[in-house]
């Protein structure tokens, strides 16, 4: 809802990571999200997507982690 304000579109995943990397805060999530945005105008990029919001919160690839 908040990107669709924004006209920002952007990946089902992509918003998960989002709201994962809040921890339950609404504007921890929003800040990231506004960072989101600004990487992906920066880059000129589509959409939002789980790489970039991966690539901007430093987390490694689920393909690369293991599962312990």
């Amino acid at each position: 809802m908040i990107a669709g304000q924004e006209q920002v579109t952007a990946e089902d995943t992509a918003l998960a990571l989002l709201a994962e990397a809040g921890d339950g805060s609404m504007r921890d999530a929003l800040s990231i999200m506004d960072q989101a945005i600004a990487s992906r105008l920066w880059k000129m990029a589509a959409c939002l997507s789980s790489a970039q919001i991966r690539e901007l919160m430093g987390a490694v690839p689920t393909q690369y982690s293991s599962a312990c």
